[in-house]
């Protein structure tokens, strides 16, 4: 699948312009690109969060090259998903991690586990039982984006959150 650099800086012009309508809960954090309208992850786009609503939960964390570092937005995002788990205490949550091409086999699946682990972390520290949570990597063997520049490769760099029951 070929990433086009235009129609991501599009779509993220489009998240600007974003406004609050009358069926939006009241405790969705708006966040700087699309909001996902289906239950199943789109690669591209974060999720709006409610601690309300199971399916804007699943949702994809990107990170820096070569980082495992949660930045401020997901961290903001992360919030409204332990909620909902200290909520839902039968749920859980496969957190799967993923990297870039770059670098060797092994290397990359520890950085997935790294970048999933960074987030189990940062759930449990707001209260999630260690129980909820399950992790994986799949490294760099499930790309999204196959093309070799720094705005393809960035997209596969992420955890994929998943619930279930």
């Amino acid at each position: 699948m070929k990433l086009k650099i235009g129609a991501l800086t599009a779509l993220l012009l489009l998240a600007g312009c974003w406004e609050k309508t009358e069926d939006q809960p009241e405790t969705t954090i708006e966040t700087t690109e699309p909001v996902q309208e289906s239950s199943s992850s789109h690669p591209y786009y974060k999720t709006s969060l409610t601690g309300t609503d199971k399916e804007r939960l699943t949702s994809t964390f990107y990170f820096e090259f070569d980082s495992s570092k949660i930045d401020e937005v997901n961290q903001k995002l992360l919030k409204s998903v332990a909620s909902y788990l200290k909520d839902n205490p039968s749920e859980i949550l496969t957190l799967v991690g993923h990297a870039d091409s770059k670098g060797s086999f092994k290397y990359n699946q520890s950085l997935g586990f790294r970048r999933a682990n960074a987030v189990a972390d940062y759930l449990e520290s707001l209260g999630v039982s260690k129980e909820q949570i399950e992790i994986s990597s799949k490294g760099k063997e499930d790309p999204i984006s196959v093309e070799n520049n720094d705005a393809a490769q960035a997209i596969n760099r992420r955890v994929v959150l998943d619930f279930t029951a």
